[in-house]
């Protein structure tokens, strides 16, 4: 694995500090598309154009589910890049994101749901039961 010492410091474009999240990482990957940009316990890192190429699936899909532009959603994810890809994936999709913290426990998640009214709810399979539980059943 890399770090960003080994490359040197970034010296970001003017552009990445302008427009959205989804404008700013497009402007990074251009720039420095080759470097790292995400690691997780595993091990696995991304350089930025992978996980920009992760993030516009993960976009497109949110995108093919036929929810409103204006629905919200929710990410119930462990800490991994796969809660990263989503998030960054619900933003680049227009939604509203409210991520809620697997880890909180039931009461938070419900809270969450309650205050969010999210269309839609990103979890995995190890989560599901909770989501539900928590009384979401889109």
């Amino acid at each position: 694995m890399s770090t960003p010492a080994e490359h040197g410091p970034l010296d970001f474009p003017e552009s990445a500090l302008e427009g959205s999240i989804t404008d700013r990482l497009r402007a990074v990957t251009a720039e420095v598309g080759h470097l790292p940009a995400l690691s997780d316990a595993s091990d696995t890192v991304l350089t930025f154009d992978e996980l920009l190429a992760l993030v516009d699936r993960g976009a497109a899909w949110i995108l093919g589910q036929g929810l409103d532009p204006t629905d919200p959603v929710v990410t119930f994810l462990p800490y991994d890049r796969t809660a990263v890809v989503a998030q960054l994936a619900v933003v680049a999709a227009g939604h509203l994101l409210s991520p809620a913290d697997h880890l909180s426990g039931p009461s938070v998640l419900k809270e969450t749901l309650v205050a969010a009214q999210p269309a839609a709810v990103i979890t995995d399979r190890g989560l599901e039961e909770q989501v539900r539980g928590a009384g979401f059943s889109g």
